[in-house]
């Protein structure tokens, strides 16, 4: 079929009917027809009942392509469509519905030209629909290794890489309260933190697995570790966080007391520091069940401190409940690990900046009022991965994570051979993962395995699909 684009509103109907009755009781060919006329009216649509119309060929379509197999093409392009025609209807929920229905579609289809379509959309949707929302950001950073002043380089602790839900956890926490809220997960880096600073953050939430006294530890562009001293970080805030409506930072750092005065003197109202520092945990010190432990500890409390602070209590209410449940969460988690009986203070796991015996500065609501709805992450667009995160975790490969990334940079494709069993694929999945999470490439990365006679090379590469191809 072949219309002229000045004769598609007026013949399009006759032209689409006719091929209806040619395909007759073929039920997948007048899906396609569907489809194939709501695309073409969905250009012209200017009307609310063509919409109506447009909803119904849709849905016909949709019931026909439930009842048959592998059709989750055609089902996400049904989802897109109607995400379109709610676009020019001015209906934002219904258009982010369909969205993730597509992108749902998609996925399963394996359609990366559909699913990063789709992602475009809600991102754009997002911009769109953000402008009033109270921001939260967390920032991360996870150092590999750490730069000797002869260019050499040393692995940090700690040794283990394991599947981080912070993130999950914090979706499902805003999920679960119905809070219309701008979230941004990213990587803690010095442009990162002035980023959310000019963005006026409300509150923000910094964690590194790396401390050393005197300063912010943070994560360079090839995982290298990059220390902001704290007079460094007095000047990078001190113009910025002034004319800014930040009133609350969480410091997940261990020994972080310093960095939080700092905090305190440039004028945030509350800053938190959380850290286990008892001593009952330094047996568990660089072990892969310490890193375990702190991340369980960490999810545990800004679950509950978030929780309630977005339910309208005070800062101080907000954190003696989430301290007190976490507490009661840490002790069961030693338990299970060691089957021993811990005794923690509250002072052990957090404390509240500036320091306050009357306890009145942090009696008060960060917000007076947060508005009912859904959240919206604005954190930076990752292109496409077919890679998953290995469920084990990988011990050591820091020197070998920072050759790759850092070449990876310079070049377009590396390859890691070795023996069998040596651990290439397993690092090469993991090289990806780490770039991924970081939304280095994106237009995708994926990886390639080649096999050349009796030897495997496994190659990591940047990807230069585009889904306009």
């Amino acid at each position: 079929m072949c219309i002229r684009d000045r004769d598609k509103a007026q013949y399009a109907p006759i032209v689409f009917q006719e091929a209806k009755n040619k395909f007759g009781n073929y039920s997948l060919g007048i899906a396609r027809v569907n489809i194939a006329e709501a695309s073409v009216l969905i250009e012209t649509l200017s009307e609310h009942h063509k919409a109506d119309y447009i909803g119904q060929l849709l849905e016909e379509a949709l019931r026909i392509l439930t009842r048959k197999d592998n059709c989750e093409n055609l089902q996400g392009e049904c989802y897109y469509l109607k995400a379109i025609c709610a676009e020019k209807c001015r209906n934002s929920e219904m258009q982010r519905e369909n969205l993730l229905l597509s992108l749902e579609k998609a996925r399963v289809a394996d359609n990366r030209a559909m699913e990063v379509m789709t992602r475009a959309m809600l991102n754009h949707l997002s911009t769109c629909m953000q402008q009033d929302y109270p921001l939260f950001v967390f920032l991360k950073s996870f150092p590999l290794v750490k730069k000797l002043p002869d260019d050499s380089v040393i692995a940090l602790e700690p040794l283990a890489h394991t599947q981080d839900a912070f993130r999950v956890t914090m979706l499902e926490c805003f999920e679960r309260n119905q809070v219309a809220i701008k979230l941004d997960f990213d990587l803690l880096t010095r442009q990162n933190i002035k980023h959310a600073i000019s963005r006026s953050c409300v509150g923000m939430q910094l964690s590194s697995s790396y401390y050393s006294h005197g300063v912010l530890a943070l994560e360079g562009p090839s995982g290298e570790l990059d220390k902001l001293k704290l007079a460094d970080l007095r000047s990078l805030l001190a113009s910025r966080i002034k004319l800014s409506q930040c009133k609350l930072v969480v410091l997940v750092l261990p020994n972080s007391e310093d960095i939080a005065q700092v905090l305190s003197d440039l004028g945030v109202p509350h800053v938190i520091c959380f850290w286990l520092s008892h001593k009952a945990f330094s047996k568990y010190e660089g072990t892969v069940s310490a890193y375990k432990l702190y991340r369980q500890a960490v999810c545990s409390f800004s679950k509950e401190f978030y929780g309630f602070v977005v339910k309208g209590v005070t800062v101080q209410t907000a954190f003696d409940k989430a301290i007190e449940l976490t507490v009661e969460a840490i002790k069961e988690m030693v338990k299970a690990f060691s089957s021993e009986e811990v005794r923690l203070e509250k002072s052990e796991v957090a404390r509240i900046f500036p320091v306050d015996p009357d306890m009145s500065l942090h009696d008060v609501k960060l917000m007076s009022v947060f508005k009912l709805g859904r959240y919206i992450e604005t954190s930076q667009r990752r292109g496409v991965c077919d890679i998953e995160k290995e469920k084990s975790p990988l011990i050591g490969r820091h020197l070998e994570f920072f050759k790759v990334i850092s070449a990876l940079r310079a070049q377009t494709c590396v390859n890691l051979y070795g023996h069998s069993g040596i651990g290439k694929t397993k690092l090469a999945k993991e090289v990806a993962y780490f770039l991924y999470r970081r939304s280095v490439f994106s237009s995708g990365i994926y990886l390639s395995l080649i096999h050349i006679c009796r030897c495997r090379r496994y190659a990591v590469c940047r990807s230069r699909w585009s889904p306009y191809h």
